[in-house]
């Protein structure tokens, strides 16, 4: 995990919006942003993850699937 990531995995705000080039990581650190907010007693349908290509998408979905999302 880069040191990007584990800031945006430990932010307690509400929001958090994070921009980057393709290819940055920006993904990754929203969805362990949101796996430490569920591990620190956030309901996951309490959490938007908004992402600006298909593929991201694709990715969020596929790791709620798999961490066993409704």
């Amino acid at each position: 995990m880069t040191d990007m990531m584990a800031e945006i995995a430990a932010f307690d705000g509400r929001t958090a919006k994070i921009v980057g080039p393709a290819r940055s990581g920006k993904t990754e650190a929203l969805l362990r942003r949101a796996a430490a907010a569920v591990a620190a007693g956030c309901a996951p349908e309490d959490i938007l993850i908004e992402t600006s290509t298909a593929e991201a998408a694709r990715v969020v979905l596929e790791a709620a699937v798999a961490a066993g999302a409704p």
